[in-house]
């Protein structure tokens, strides 16, 4: 299946998005936007698995989010952001926070060959 992704500005106090398959709903903060820190309700949303090793924050216990009924399981570092379903993910099968640091050490790696 290609990708798809559909974009919605936020151009107001309440907006409207859907998506018919699924997925996250990401909000991408500029670089530099400094409007201080702001407060996103969602209504009617299914929480899914948010597995998160950034450096500003880490998912405290990884086998809790999933149980999370969603049916895609986000994944991201500092380095790398990736989805995959849910039902993927067998609880036990691999140490998911293992395969986050190397998927994030091999990201810096290519980061550093290519000099971003």
């Amino acid at each position: 299946m290609d990708r798809i992704t559909k974009k919605y500005p936020i151009n107001d106090t309440s907006i409207e998005v859907f998506n018919p398959f699924g997925g996250a709903i990401s909000i991408v903060v500029p670089y530099g936007a400094d409007e201080g820190i702001i407060e996103v309700n969602v209504k009617n949303g299914v929480e899914s698995p948010f597995f998160s090793l950034k450096s500003f924050y880490e998912t405290p216990d990884f086998n809790q989010e999933l149980a999370k009924p969603g049916p895609w399981a986000v994944f991201e570092t500092d380095n790398v952001m990736f989805t995959i379903p849910s039902h993927s993910i067998i609880p036990g099968q691999y140490d998911l926070m293992q395969a986050m640091l190397d998927w994030d050490t091999a990201l810096q790696g290519v980061n550093s060959i290519m000099a971003r």
